[in-house]
């Protein structure tokens, strides 16, 4: 409970008995709040702040949902009765101003060989399809905790020597380079630290989140980047948080990738890190069993089929091996290069962020176009 001083105690007091005399346009709205939440206040004075609390939240979630051309949309969540400040303080840590502890415990460089990376980019994963991610919990998650697992929280804990506690080691990826974080989150989920002290990120509910947001703050906030896609040509972060499924969209949030700015919206790109497992997760594993190209033909493990003479369907196959990943008019280009369709030639990809293609499987029946 608030405490508050004699002079305020009396103010609330004789603006409950007003408010009783002209109550609030919104206090059946806030009513419905209350019960669908669970809120329950100790005395009508701090009930009567709430409201007030929820009022000025709720104009500041119509004012901007009324804006045009946003691509997020806020709603009334859990945190709609906690003033700005309050909320800061419960569930994000100002204190995390320095990344020099966390630079020095890179353990390893980023490259495929030993670090689970993988040698193409697919054009969108969602490793809550895969089963790797745990559920959505309802805690404050903070950076100067900074907590580790693949796509969750486990067992590091970073400490102001630099020293990691860890049961497997961990990479730390470049500051800044969204490249190389896309690839880490195409092997795996990403712990990674935003700058989460706006009111839009508190009641945020769905779309693709744009800002505003400082990079220049401190990283206040830990979450867990589980994938990436596109939509209608934008393309995201798929990030876990950890604030329960009543925030976001079920717990999620998908942040704009590829904005211009190196450091990312809220500063993502800044800190983000992976875990690699001394014992390698099979599923990021390379396949050790031959690839069928049709129910005749084959490619051994670690190569993919590419049809190099198709007419309805496939009649001859090619393989393509391991960092040779697009499959161009029956030839392979490597990783790094994309398909000239006019031509038929590979050319360099100078947009890998969205144009790198990921060599898939074709099928025996599979047509043209």
């Amino acid at each position: 409970m608030l405490k508050m001083s004699p002079f305020v105690f009396l103010l609330l007091h004789l603006l409950t008995h007003i408010n009783l005399c002209f109550p609030s346009s919104n206090i059946h709205l806030f009513n419905t709040w209350c019960k669908q939440h669970g809120k329950i206040y100790t005395c009508e004075e701090e009930k009567l702040f709430r409201l007030s609390v929820f009022e000025d939240n709720l104009a500041f979630v119509t004012q901007h949902n009324i804006m045009k051309n946003t691509s997020y949309t806020l709603a009334l969540n859990d945190f709609a009765d906690l003033t700005y400040q309050e909320f800061k303080r419960s569930h994000l840590s100002p204190n995390f101003t320095s990344l020099n502890a966390v630079q020095s415990v890179r353990k390893s460089p980023l490259s495929p060989r030993g670090s689970s990376l993988v040698y193409y980019v697919p054009s969108l994963i969602d490793w809550r399809k895969k089963g790797v991610v745990t559920p959505v919990q309802d805690e404050a998650s903070t950076c100067s905790e900074y907590t580790h697992h693949a796509g969750d929280r486990i067992c590091s804990k970073f400490k102001s020597k630099g020293k990691a506690v860890t049961k497997d080691d961990y990479t730390i990826v470049p500051a800044n380079d969204e490249e190389q974080l896309l690839q880490a989150v195409a092997s795996q989920p990403v712990h990674a630290c935003i700058c989460a002290n706006e009111r839009t990120f508190q009641f945020y509910s769905k779309g693709i989140f744009t800002g505003p947001c400082s990079t220049t703050k401190a990283l206040d906030h830990a979450v867990s980047i589980v994938g990436y896609d596109s939509e209608n040509g934008t393309d995201y972060w798929i990030v876990k948080n950890s604030w329960g499924t009543n925030w976001g969209m079920n717990g999620y949030v998908h942040i704009l990738r590829n904005s211009g700015n190196p450091e990312g919206i809220c500063g993502i790109n800044k800190l983000p890190s992976y875990r690699i497992n001394n014992n390698p997760n099979p599923l990021l594993q390379p396949s050790s069993v031959r690839v069928n190209c049709d129910i005749l033909r084959y490619c051994k493990a670690g190569q993919t089929c590419c049809c190099s003479n198709r007419f309805i369907i496939c009649w001859t196959w090619i393989c393509c091996k391991i960092g040779y990943v697009v499959c161009c008019d029956g030839r392979c280009c490597p990783n790094g290069y994309a398909c000239d369709e006019k031509t038929g030639t590979c050319i360099k990809d100078h947009d890998t962020s969205t144009a790198t293609k990921m060599l898939e499987q074709s099928s025996y029946w599979k047509f043209r176009g």
